[in-house]
């Protein structure tokens, strides 16, 4: 378990680090059918529909399955109880904004 969860955090440092020419090859090697799995299994957790909207907003740029992630997760944090969690998730999602709204731009 604590192997994944250090995957799934190197994969969301991958996906919001700086552009360079091996970012989707990395990015390609942590996101494998297994972490995939378990990423699905640990779904209900903030920090995996934070990776989840990053890996969407940024990586597929598909807006529509990010707004979903960023749905689900506005909805858990209703009832998560660690408020520390969710104002570091938050600040998170911002950053995520952010760079989306960036690469837009360029």
């Amino acid at each position: 378990m604590l192997k994944n969860e250090v995957r799934c955090e190197l994969l969301f440092l991958e996906i919001i680090g700086e552009e360079n020419p091996k970012r989707q090859e990395s990015i390609g090697q942590l996101y494998t059918p297994k972490l995939i799995k378990y990423i699905k299994s640990s779904a209900n957790q903030l920090s995996k529909r934070r990776l989840m909207y990053a890996y969407e907003k940024i990586v597929s740029r598909n807006d529509v399955l990010a707004r979903k992630y960023y749905e689900s997760f506005e909805k858990s944090s209703l009832t998560h109880p660690y408020a520390g969690d969710i104002k570091a998730e938050r600040e998170l999602m911002g950053i995520i904004d952010e760079l989306a709204k960036n690469m837009i731009l360029l």
